[in-house]
C-alpha cells in the first residue's frame, strides 16, 4: 500500500472533517488493538489448556489446537493490516479514503472471519470433552472480541463518510474479558432454527473464494453437518470444476477475487443452459446494498455478508437444496411425460397416419375426405390357412410379422400408407390421405419389391411363400371409424376392385386393373389377361404386371 493510499493517525486532540465528530482515528485504533490483544492473550490461555503434559492430545484436542493457531495467524494478519493502515502519510500527501473504505470492507473483514468461524467451531468441540468451563469461556471471550471488532469495523467505515454518522465510543467499549453474552450459534434466538435444521443434510456444494482460511473455515463447517464439499480457489477453476462434475448442487461465491470476480463468474453460470438452473449464494464482506441488488438481479438466490451465522447459512443451504431438488423432480417429471407423451404419439402414428393424427389433436372429432383418385393394392398369403395347421401359433404369427414387417419398411420407404392387416392380408394405397404424384407408378413399383421381398424371405428362412397381389386405381372416401379404438381406413368400389384383382389373381404374380394399366403402361411391362368375371363387377379387362421398361 502506497503512502497516499494510508489513513493517517490523527492526534487525539484534533477531531477529522468536522467538530461534530465524537470519537478521533486515534480511538478507533485504540479499541481495535485492545480487541486483538485480547484474542491474542485468550488464544495464548487455550492452547496451555488444551494440552497439558499430563493429559497428552487426543484427537479432539488435537484438531483443536490446530484451530486455535488458525485464530493467532488471522489475527497476525489483522495487527499487520492494522499497522499498514494506521501509519502516517509523508507530509504533504493526501489521504485516499475511498480505497481506505475499500480496505475496511474487504481486507479486514477477512481475518475477522476466521476468528469468528473457528472460535464457533471450537464451541461445538467443547462438547466432545470432559467439562472445562474454562476452556469454554476462553472461547466465548474470543468470539465476543471477534464481534466486538467486526462492530468497530463497521463504525470506522462510517468514520470515513462525512454523510453518515458514527455511533459514540461507548457504545463500541470492549466487553469484560470474562463476559460470555456472545452472538454466536449457541445464541438462544437461534435455537429454534438449530432445531429445524437438525436432520442429516446431504448434496454437494462448491465453494469459490481465493482466500484459503475461508475455503477451509466454511468447507469444515458444512462437512461437520454431511454436506460433500469441493473447492475452487478462483472463478477459473470453479466454472472448469462445474464443467467436469455433474452432481454439484449449489455454489457459494465470493465476489472479490483476482482474474475473474464473482460477478462475472454468475454471469457466465447464468448464461450456460446447463448451469443456469444451479442455486448460486453470495458470501462476501462486501455489505453494499447495491452489491446485494446487482447478485440478486443477475440471478443469485440471496446474499449473506461474512462473517455469517453457520445455523442461518446452514438453514438457508438447506432451503436452496430442497428448492433444488424439488425443481428437478419436477423437471424429471416434467422429462417423464414428455417421454410418455412421445410414446402416445408415435403409438397413435403406428395406428393412423400423421397427417390424420395430427388433425385428431387438435380436435376434429369426425374426420372424412374424398379423393378422386388413389392406387390401392393388396397383397395375401397364398395357402396360409392351411400351412398354418403345420406350425406352432409362436413361429406362424413370427413369420407373419416377418413378412409383414417387411412391407412396412417398404411403404414408408415408397411414402405409401399402411391402411391396415387381415389375417394374412396387406393393404396398403397411394395418393391419401397426403396428395402424391404418380401414385400408380409408386404401388407398382412396390409391387415388384413385395415380390422380392418374399423371395429372399424364402431363402433365408428356407420357407415357400407365395402372395397374390391385386391393384387398383379410381376415387376413394377415407376417414376415421370408432370412438375409443380408432381405425383409419378405405370405402369405394376402388378397394373392392383391388380386393378382387387380388382374390382372382394367381400365386407370385400382380394382377392390375385396367385404369392402373392406363396410368402404368408407358413405364412398366404388362401383359394383358384378357376379360375375366369379377365377382359383382361382371367382365373386366385386367393385365398382369411384369416388370419396369428399361427404357420408359
Amino acid at each position: 500500500m502506497s503512502d497516499t493510499h494510508r489513513f493517517s493517525k490523527m492526534q487525539e486532540q484534533t477531531p477529522v472533517f468536522s467538530a461534530n465528530k465524537q470519537v478521533t482515528a486515534q480511538d478507533f485504533e485504540t479499541q481495535l488493538r485492545i480487541s486483538v490483544r485480547t484474542i491474542l492473550i485468550h488464544a495464548h490461555t487455550l492452547l496451555e489448556l488444551l494440552s497439558p503434559p499430563q493429559q497428552g492430545a487426543d484427537a479432539t484436542r488435537t484438531a483443536m489446537i490446530a484451530d486455535v493457531g488458525k485464530i493467532q495467524s488471522a489475527i497476525e494478519q489483522m495487527r499487520l493490516l492494522l499497522d499498514e493502515l494506521f501509519s502516517p502519510p509523508a507530509e504533504g500527501q493526501t489521504i485516499d479514503f475511498s480505497y481506505f473504505s475499500a480496505t475496511v470492507r474487504h481486507d479486514l473483514r477477512t481475518p475477522i472471519n476466521a476468528v469468528v468461524g473457528y472460535s464457533e467451531m471450537l464451541l461445538e468441540d467443547c462438547e466432545d470433552l470432559v467439562a472445562n468451563q474454562t476452556i469454554k469461556g476462553n472461547i466465548e471471550n474470543i468470539l465476543n472480541a471477534g464481534h466486538h471488532l467486526l462492530g468497530l469495523v463497521d463504525a470506522l467505515l462510517q468514520f470515513t463518510q462525512v454523510d453518515k454518522p458514527v455511533p459514540k465510543l461507548e457504545e463500541l467499549e470492549q466487553p469484560s474479558l470474562l463476559d460470555s453474552n456472545i452472538l454466536s450459534l449457541h445464541h438462544p434466538k437461534l435455537e429454534k432454527y438449530k432445531a429445524r435444521v437438525a436432520q442429516d443434510e446431504t448434496g454437494h456444494i462448491l465453494i469459490v473464494d481465493d482466500k484459503s482460511s475461508n475455503r477451509d473455515l466454511l468447507s469444515r463447517q458444512l462437512g461437520r453437518y454431511g454436506y460433500q464439499v469441493s473447492q475452487a480457489d478462483s472463478g477459473k477453476q470453479a466454472l472448469k470444476l462445474l464443467a467436469e462434475l455433474d452432481d454439484i448442487e449449489l455454489v457459494l461465491l465470493d465476489l472479490i477475487m483476482p482474474d475473474m470476480n464473482g460477478y462475472d463468474v454468475l454471469e457466465r453460470l447464468k448464461a450456460d443452459e446447463k448451469l443456469a438452473r444451479l442455486p448460486v449464494l453470495i458470501i462476501s464482506a462486501l455489505d453494499e446494498i447495491d452489491s446485494v441488488v446487482r447478485c440478486i438481479e443477475m440471478g443469485a438466490q440471496d446474499y449473506l455478508q461474512k462473517p455469517f451465522n453457520p445455523v442461518i447459512l446452514r438453514a438457508k443451504i438447506n432451503a436452496y437444496l430442497e428448492q433444488k431438488h424439488l425443481r428437478d423432480r419436477e423437471q424429471a417429471f416434467i422429462e417423464q411425460l414428455k417421454q410418455e407423451q412421445e410414446k402416445s404419439e408415435q403409438l397413435l402414428l403406428n395406428i393412423l397416419p400423421q397427417a390424420i393424427a395430427e388433425r385428431l389433436k387438435q380436435g376434429e372429432n369426425t374426420i372424412a375426405d374424398s379423393f378422386n383418385e388413389a392406387t390401392v393394392l393388396f397383397a395375401d398369403i397364398v395357402g396360409f390357412t392351411s400351412l398354418s395347421s403345420q406350425i406352432s401359433p409362436v413361429d406362424l404369427v413370427k413369420q407373419l410379422n416377418e413378412i409383414f414387417h417387411a412391407f412396412d419398411i417398404l411403404a414408408e420407404l415408397y411414402g405409401l400408407e399402411k391402411i391396415k392387416t387381415i389375417g394374412d392380408a396387406y393393404m396398403l394405397v397411394g395418393g391419401v390421405p397426403t396428395e402424391l404424384p404418380n401414385h400408380a407408378l409408386v404401388v407398382a413399383e412396390m409391387s415388384i419389391d413385395m415380390l422380392d421381398a418374399i423371395s429372399r424371405l424364402n431363402s433365408q428362412n428356407h420357407t415357400d411363400y407365395q402372395i397374390r397381389v391385386g391393384i387398383h386405381t379410381g376415387p376413394v372416401v377415407a376417414g376415421i371409424i370408432g370412438k375409443y379404438k380408432f381405425n383409419y381406413d378405405l370405402w369405394g368400389d376402388t378397394v373392392n376392385i383391388a380386393s378382387r384383382m387380388e382374390s382372382q389373381g394367381r400365386a407370385d404374380m400382380i394382377q392390375v386393373s385396367q385404369s392402373t394399366y392406363q396410368a402404368i403402361e408407358k413405364r412398366f411391362q404388362c401383359e394383358s389377361r384378357g376379360l375375366i368375371d369379377i365377382k359383382g363387377k361382371g367382365k373386366m379387362h385386367t393385365y398382369w404386371l411384369k416388370h419396369a421398361k428399361l427404357f420408359a
